[in-house]
């Protein structure tokens, strides 16, 4: 089902044509908290083009917060860059033109498939140990100590609790952590890049290097 923010209902009538019967309306964002708590399989918001941006934005917010899983659509009268470049920031998946209801249909269509792709991940991962955890040291700023925290931050945890732990340079022109560890790498992840999404176990082991 589709839940549907508008104050208009010529709003919510041509996006009811568009979406389904299965689109409900609520009119104000008290009752879109209280809808998404009820419809627990709601994953879906559609904004009408009624509502002023700076509510819309905080809305998307909101939801992006307390209900990540739910994908938020705007529909505008107009879409400029500030607007697209507003809903990117709030964390809306996609916006719309409101004379164009073929593309209000396809972001629904790709919001419910990466949906679907994510529960289905989520279903396999039930069935496999455990995942590692990502840890990322970062600074907008050059010698900042990025190179020193991740390197004994990575062996701290490998030591103390007896963890595998892949230690990952990001900075492709000036990274130092293979020079710090006085290591020779002969792959880069430019090789990883090239493989795509068929990275196993054996070819993440030629792309390493162990370090005792």
């Amino acid at each position: 089902m589709y839940l549907v923010l508008t104050d208009s209902s010529d709003e919510f009538a041509r996006i009811k044509l568009t979406l389904g019967a299965s689109s409900k309306r609520v009119t104000t964002a008290a009752e879109l908290r209280t809808a998404v708590e009820r419809y627990t399989d709601c994953r879906i918001v559609v904004v009408g083009p009624s509502l002023k941006d700076a509510r819309v934005w905080a809305i998307a917010e909101e939801l992006r917060i307390s209900r990540p899983e739910i994908s938020v659509i705007v529909v505008r009268h107009k879409l400029d860059l500030p607007t697209l470049s507003a809903a990117l920031t709030a964390g809306i998946k996609d916006v719309v033109d409101s004379q164009d209801a073929s593309a209000l249909v396809n972001a629904v269509r790709r919001c419910e498939e990466v949906e679907g792709k994510i529960a289905a991940r989520h279903s396999e991962g039930k069935n496999h140990s455990p995942r590692g955890k990502i840890v990322l040291v970062y600074s907008a700023k050059g010698g900042a100590g990025k190179t020193t925290i991740s390197s004994n931050l990575a062996a701290s945890i490998a030591s103390k609790n007896d963890l595998r732990v892949c230690l990952v340079d990001l900075d492709f022109q000036f990274g130092d952590i293979a020079v710090v560890l006085r290591l020779e790498p002969a792959k880069s992840l430019f090789d990883a890049l090239s493989m795509g999404e068929n990275i196993d176990t054996n070819s993440l082991s030629a792309l390493t290097i162990r370090f005792e």
